[in-house]
């Protein structure tokens, strides 16, 4: 599921947003979460967000330096800026951001800022760093990855080349990895999506032949990520 935050001093215009918003995901069938928030302090409280639309006449904070401390924070998340004022379109470019939109405009242009969002959020593979016992790190690089699994204690993570053991609990795995690329479908295990070669109800069949169980509590969310994912190869 896509995290998405509208930034705005404004009630009004978040809810405004928030709603137009909503209703352009479920007409593209994209699972999202969709809060708002309206001072920088409170945006910078947010956890794991992959899509900020920013206001950028705040009343008192300019939200391009909010911004400047987002890319900081979180570097691969996508900025849309939100404004009134066209003055502000050459100021933004002091930050990393994919689109620039007036307010006015914005529902008309929902279908390319959100072909730039799923484009962007494709982008660039993590390189992702494992712990065990809280001394020896493991780095791999997330498309070495093909799904990780919990078993008597001990995660595997099972990639192109070979099996990693490491002792982190697969909860505190899954916090950390992109949530674009990666799905937990069972309290166990956790798939690379761009792996499944096949969806079915009740589990997935990778490439390699290996097949990974779907667990009821985690059918919903499981088909929601892979359509996300989805989205992102048809632009």
């Amino acid at each position: 599921m896509m995290k998405i935050v509208i930034c705005d001093d404004e009630l009004e215009y978040c809810t405004k947003a928030k709603v137009v918003i909503e209703r352009y995901l479920k007409s593209r069938n994209i699972a999202g979460d969709i809060t708002y928030c309206m001072t920088g302090d409170e945006l910078l409280k947010q956890d794991n967000v992959d899509v900020i639309f920013m206001d950028i006449h705040l009343k008192n904070e300019n939200g391009i330096d909010v911004i400047k401390l987002v890319n900081k924070k979180w570097p691969r998340t996508v900025i849309v800026y939100l404004t009134n004022h066209i003055i502000y379109a050459s100021a933004v470019y002091a930050t990393k951001h994919s689109f620039f939109v007036i307010k006015d405009e914005f529902e008309e242009r929902l279908d390319e800022i959100f072909d730039k969002i799923l484009a962007d959020l494709s982008q660039h593979p993590q390189k992702l760093i494992f712990t065990n016992k809280g001394e020896e790190f493991l780095s791999l690089m997330q498309n070495d990855i093909i799904y990780i699994e919990r078993k008597d204690r001990i995660t595997y993570i099972h990639t192109q080349k070979e099996i990693y053991e490491v002792q982190e609990k697969i909860s505190d795995i899954m916090e950390r990895l992109p949530r674009l690329y990666f799905l937990r479908c069972h309290n166990s295990y956790i798939v690379y999506i761009p792996m499944i070669k096949e969806l079915l109800k009740n589990e997935i069949i990778l490439d390699n032949g290996q097949i990974v169980p779907v667990s009821r509590n985690y059918r919903k969310s499981t088909q929601d990520a892979f359509a996300l994912w989805a989205a992102t190869q048809m632009r």
